[in-house]
């Protein structure tokens, strides 16, 4: 019965002859495809200078228009996905945490729901939902993730033995395991292989509609481990961060190969982002150095502030750890951004300097298109893909916010089962669905708990709450790296600190609570 088993279940991956692939984009509609990678910074990537092998990647950048300068403005993969496809701030489309109802997001002329009505198939796929739940209520003709629900917390790893494991990955291990098959939080069994058949099943064989397809690859995301962990061959593999952006280079490489496949790379924009940064508690990784601090006017003996969230008891000012934490650990905002053509006549003027957002992407496309875009935070930056303007962005004020972070986070192993117990009395689970959402009642002491920052030419402000009801300010020049938590001091005095200050007041409103030293 093992063998029959085994058989079936490896058997069932052979694929048929394929017919061949007749697809409806052309220059006018071409497909647009966004490409995710969970996590990924790009100063670990080989095109950014990093010495990792991304050949994949490397060779994408060489012929795209890349943005070194990306940031998301909510470091986690579910809200910064919903601005990206909204255009604008979690503050203005609802998505301010993950688990957040869906009623309580505002999708109305969002990406996908535009491209819709002009035409589209909309496809989103991912390989992990217990975080980021998205689903047909966003405007997407079909999903393409694994199942939804508080089984996949409870199930998704659970499968850690000789039998499920040969058979998890198979067509049939699809049927036994619904939960460990493709899904990137089982990582005891996840195969990068595997989720690429569950999306090569979904693309239509035969298209009479151009393609809006939105995929998220979550390899590199904690705790950076896989079932094939040991077959990336690198000098670096001790160091599973950077193991898991090499194989997710090798998925991206195949994902592009079966976009080839299926006909889709004849007209199309690809657009690769990663979601957000991550921080690895490493020197930098928070943007205040110890030996930058300039003291206030009642600091006489020049003690270094404690503003952050610790992570560790040892954790230094300029260490931070983790994703939507911490709104000075740049590392975690910092987001890849590159726009690729294919068959269109739009050539790549490689790397272009200056702050943009993920918000600018939806704007940017429809440009592309000639389609209007409207209520957006982001700006279309079509004339610096066409070579029109050196500077990526002229428009000022870019806000950040973190997000709902209980203790477990703060770690650089944090583990799921303490952080659902720290915040156990957050979430509620829908009887019918599973479904694990956060309960609007604690909406509000979320948002209480939030970091928020300006970053305005070479200035960012951020404001971190207190005990006390009060924010500590503190503010760093992105040039020179020097930084101060007192806003009277002479060095305070001349920055742009009184507008950005009144910019963060005005946008957040009763969120934004007395400051010190100010």
């Amino acid at each position: 019965m093992i063998l029959l088993l085994l058989a079936v279940g490896y058997g069932l991956d052979v694929n048929s002859t394929a017919l061949p692939v007749h697809d409806a984009a052309t220059s006018a509609k071409p497909n647009i495809i966004i490409v995710g990678i969970d996590s990924l910074r790009p100063d670990y990537i080989g095109y950014m200078g990093s010495p990792l092998v991304t050949p994949t990647l490397d060779a994408f950048f060489q012929h795209a228009t890349v943005f070194g300068e990306a940031v998301t403005p909510i470091a986690r993969t579910f809200p910064s996905w919903i601005s990206l496809l909204t255009g604008r701030y979690p503050k203005l489309n609802g998505a301010r945490y993950d688990l957040i109802a869906h009623s309580a997001v505002d999708m109305r002329n969002s990406l996908p729901i535009i491209l819709r009505q002009h035409g589209y198939e909309t496809i989103f796929a991912m390989d992990e939902t217990r975080f980021s739940n998205m689903d047909k209520d966003f405007g997407f003709d079909e999903i393409v993730t694994p199942p939804v629900g508080l089984n996949d917390f409870l199930l998704g790893t659970f499968n850690d033995f000789p039998m499920s494991n040969l058979l998890v990955n198979t067509r049939i291990g699809k049927w036994l395991f619904p939960y460990s098959y493709g899904n990137r939080p089982a990582f005891i069994t996840y195969r990068p292989a595997s989720f690429l058949k569950l999306l090569q099943y979904a693309l239509p064989q035969q298209r009479d509609k151009p393609l809006f397809l939105a995929v998220h690859f979550c390899l590199p995301h904690y705790p950076y481990l896989w079932a094939s962990f040991g077959s990336v061959n690198s000098d670096d593999s001790e160091n599973p961060y950077q193991a898991s952006i090499m194989g997710a280079d090798q998925q991206l490489r195949d994902f592009l190969a079966l976009l080839q496949q299926k006909n889709l790379l004849q007209h199309s924009i690809v657009v690769l982002i990663s979601d957000h940064g991550e921080a690895l508690e490493l020197p930098g990784d928070r943007i205040t150095a110890g030996d930058a601090f300039i003291p206030g006017i009642d600091n006489t003996q020049g003690m270094l502030p404690h503003f952050y969230p610790h992570s560790s008891a040892d954790e230094k000012v300029d260490e931070s750890v983790g994703h939507g934490t911490d709104v000075l650990g740049l590392n975690q905002y910092h987001s890849v951004l590159a726009f690729r053509f294919y068959g269109l006549s739009t050539k790549p003027v490689q790397l272009l300097p200056g702050v943009v957002t993920l918000m600018d992407i939806k704007p940017t496309l429809l440009s592309f298109l000639g389609v209007a875009s409207v209520n957006d935070s982001g700006v279309s930056l079509r004339d610096s893909i066409e070579g029109e303007r050196v500077s990526a962005r002229t428009t000022t004020d870019i806000f950040l916010e973190s997000d709902f972070s209980p203790q477990a986070i703060h770690s650089v192993h944090p583990e799921t089962r303490q952080l659902l117990f720290e915040g156990i009395d957050f979430f509620q689970i829908d009887p019918k669905t599973t479904r694990l959402t956060v309960k609007s009642s604690m909406g509000p002491l979320i948002l209480s708990s939030k970091q928020f920052a300006d970053i305005y030419h070479s200035w960012i402000l951020a404001l971190y709450p207190t005990d006390r009801h009060v924010m500590t300010p503190i503010l760093v020049n992105l040039e020179t790296g020097q930084w101060t938590n007192d806003l009277r001091t002479s060095f305070a005095k001349k920055s742009p600190v009184r507008h950005m200050l009144q910019a963060l007041q005005h946008f957040y409103n009763s969120e934004i609570l007395p400051i010190e030293n100010s």
